[in-house]
């Protein structure tokens, strides 16, 4: 998925604490990139705020406090090993740490958390190559740069089937063919809700995609609809990204003017969703969100 629409995908690594991923690189404890604990980078901070002291209105703080975007620096140290030698050890560094078009997977695993990650480019690196080298070792750091503050967990994905508009399942008329037995018509498509969850401290945006065939449907997360007018043949999905609003069909068709209702809700923490259609899946995707 391309982390600037939708989630990152889940690290490529299973992490071990203390140690980073980044566009499934690893490194940190048992890999040639020793990464020290206590260093800055580890410290998880998210807000950013543009806040100036006013000397002149009797030390009030004015300007809006937002989260803006971050530029964490990693140290490390790269070291030979057994199946590693130091110069292929900074060989394939410098690989990974080249410069991207866009912002790529940064997952961190501290001490008792889940693995969170986030969307970051290299911004600068630097490697000195001093006497240590003939120690078998080099220290150096990489800046990173996160357009976007906010970090996430492994996404969520939750499959819903089709289930028509919500109702009780009890379809009238009703009628009465043998005595005392109360017979029914046809009953009601419906289904129970799906549950998302967020456990961040931040609103989370579903990433919702259909998967044909379809003639129109709606996502209601919350009582707040999501309609889609149009048609999402057999092969084809329809994907609805909540945070941008847009609906884009296989092959990158921008679909956004079919969306006749567009009550774009995020998941705060707790939230039922359901699935109107008459046929087709829905997947939905969410995860935990934090500044």
């Amino acid at each position: 998925m391309d982390v600037a629409m939708g989630y990152l995908t889940g690290p490529v690594n299973t992490l071990a604490d203390y140690q980073v991923e980044f566009n499934g690189f690893l490194m940190g404890p048992g890999t040639a990139y020793d990464l020290p604990p206590g260093c800055d980078f580890f410290d998880m901070a998210a807000i950013k705020t543009m806040d100036q002291q006013r000397v002149w209105a009797d030390g009030s703080w004015s300007g809006p406090d937002f989260a803006g975007v971050l530029t964490p620096t990693l140290p490390m140290n790269a070291h030979a090993t057994q199946a590693v030698t130091l110069t292929d050890a900074l060989s394939a560094l410098r690989g990974v740490l080249s410069p991207q078009a866009t912002a790529g997977p940064l997952w961190v695993k501290l001490p008792g958390m889940v693995a969170q990650g986030i969307p970051a480019k290299v911004a600068k690196r630097s490697f000195p190559l001093g006497l240590e080298w003939y120690a078998g070792s080099a220290s150096g750091a990489v800046q990173f740069r996160c357009p976007d503050p906010a970090w996430q967990s492994v996404p969520r994905i939750l499959q819903l089937a089709a289930s028509g508009a919500a109702s009780s399942g009890l379809s009238f008329p009703l009628f009465q063919a043998v005595s005392t037995v109360l017979d029914f018509g046809v009953t009601g498509l419906s289904s129970a809700a799906g549950t998302l969850t967020n456990a961040g401290n931040t609103p989370a945006f579903p990433y919702v995609v259909v998967t044909g065939p379809v003639s129109g449907f709606s996502i209601v997360i919350d009582g707040n609809t999501v309609t889609y007018t149009d048609t999402v043949a057999a092969g084809q999905t329809l994907t609805i990204d909540y945070r941008t609003g847009y609906a884009t069909l296989t092959g990158g068709v921008d679909r956004t003017t079919r969306l006749s209702s567009r009550q774009f809700s995020a998941v705060t923490s707790t939230s039922s969703v359901f699935f109107s259609a008459a046929a087709g899946v829905a997947a939905i995707t969410i995860a935990d969100l934090w500044r």
